[in-house]
């Protein structure tokens, strides 16, 4: 799944899918339940993370991305957005939001 976030007046794609959590736990010895709990990590393990999510966006998305994990941190920093890319990972790597096959149907009137 890829979802959408505008920094810097650009839409940029994210991403924390498989791949994306192989790489980041492999990168900084990271298990499972460390990578869920965010708020044990360092500041920079997290802008890490953040950066390697919007890099395997732009990949999965067909796009090259040269962009620096200070370009990133600059990026969220600016637009203020660093809430809006936790919720996105919350989202991916959690299963968050509505799952269609759960909706209710709509009431018959």
């Amino acid at each position: 799944m890829i979802d959408y976030i505008e920094l810097k007046k650009t839409k940029r794609p994210v991403k924390f899918g498989l791949n994306t959590l192989r790489i980041f736990s492999k990168q900084y010895e990271i298990t499972l339940t460390e990578l869920g709990n965010l708020g044990d990590m360092t500041f920079d393990t997290l802008l890490n993370l953040m950066y390697l999510g919007l890099s395997e966006g732009a990949k999965a998305d067909g796009q090259q991305f040269l962009a620096s994990v200070d370009d990133v941190c600059d990026w969220l920093d600016e637009s203020g957005k660093l809430d809006e890319m936790l919720t996105i990972f919350a989202d991916q790597f959690g299963g968050g939001g509505e799952d269609e096959g759960n909706q209710e149907a709509p009431a018959k009137g």
